[in-house]
């Protein structure tokens, strides 16, 4: 995990470039598959990388949870009731997965970018 308060864009491996800061949100289904996208909570940093079809799943790694990347199922943004935006990453909500059954809701979301270039493939769990 990176230390608080280095930016997103310090977790892009070398020959990557991430858009332009001052993105505020990422709906899934305006995602290429397997795009990267960095996402930067209150407490930890992820990377996730967007699988194809439209169910939302994606691969995770980062924060507490993740040491390496893992399947998970993306329902989107909240605000921490009931109400979700669908398949969506949205700064100063909560983002929302499952994992093998479990609800995992992380910290507030301070910064989300598009990663670009061609990393190599994750392992898929």
């Amino acid at each position: 995990m990176l230390p608080y308060g280095s930016s997103p864009e310090s977790m892009i491996p070398e020959g990557i470039v991430a858009e332009p800061a001052g993105l505020h949100a990422i709906s899934l289904d305006s995602c290429r598959p397997f795009e990267r996208l960095a996402v930067r909570t209150q407490r930890s940093d992820y990377e996730l990388v967007v699988l194809p079809g439209e169910s939302g799943e994606v691969l995770v790694r980062g924060g507490r949870y993740f040491e390496q990347f893992r399947r998970a199922w993306l329902a989107g943004s909240t605000f921490g009731g009931s109400a979700i935006r669908d398949k969506a990453i949205e700064v100063g909500c909560r983002l929302e997965l499952h994992v093998d059954r479990t609800r995992i809701v992380t910290s507030p979301i301070e910064a989300v970018s598009r990663l670009q270039g061609s990393p190599s493939e994750p392992g898929v769990m």
